[in-house]
């Protein structure tokens, strides 16, 4: 118990030192390179505005069907919570590297739930994870490649728990729910749902 008590702490000391290191990286300067953040942003504010989901950067503002609504009303909130652009982008980036300490959190559960790893195993995973340059960079940026990858994990950590022998339900229920939020903020996510329903089949705990 002490010794899982001391891998959780570390774990936390590792989501506190990617958070630090994400700020140092001022991110919100770097809003506008990719292309994709502004769409997601652009979207995200007419949303809020209560206009739809539309493009309202393309004359006659067309619906937005590039990507899955869920990443952009996430982003919606930023703007409720604060209608003044760029101060707001600052507050959408947090939102987004929320979803690195989920997904960090769901690596650390999934590595030490396998074949024995212990938590020790499943810690080193969890730092490499946290400070690669990939992972640093996509929770630093208004993009829903890490919101999508951490509730995808999240849900197989959850199936598992749920579809073992003596597993509860709620935690079956908890993992259809991030499916579909991983569906929800990429069509990817269709996939996932799909691999679970066919885990659980293959578990014979269909029902």
């Amino acid at each position: 118990m002490v010794k899982l008590a001391a891998a959780r702490l570390a774990v936390g000391a590792i989501l506190g030192l990617m958070l630090a290191y994400v700020a140092w990286l001022k991110p919100a300067d770097r809003f506008g390179i990719y292309h994709d953040d502004t769409l997601y942003f652009s979207s995200a504010q007419a949303l809020a505005e209560g206009r739809g989901y539309i493009i309202p950067s393309v004359p006659g503002e067309p619906r937005q069907s590039k990507y899955p609504i869920g990443y952009s009303w996430l982003l919606s909130w930023a703007w409720r919570w604060n209608p003044t652009f760029p101060a707001n982008v600052g507050g959408a980036i947090w939102l987004t590297a929320a979803f690195g300490c989920l997904y960090l959190a769901a690596a650390f559960l999934f590595v030490r739930g396998q074949g024995g790893a212990g938590e020790w195993t499943a810690l080193v995973v969890t730092a490499l994870c946290a400070f690669h340059p990939t992972f640093l960079f996509l929770a630093s940026a208004l993009l829903s490649d890490l919101p999508f990858a951490a509730l995808a994990l999240a849900a197989v950590v959850a199936a598992q728990a749920g579809l073992r022998p003596g597993g509860r339900w709620t935690a079956v229920v908890a993992a259809g729910l991030l499916a579909g939020l991983a569906a929800s903020t990429r069509t990817l996510g269709v996939t996932v749902v799909a691999a679970l329903v066919a885990f659980a089949v293959w578990k014979r705990r269909w029902r």
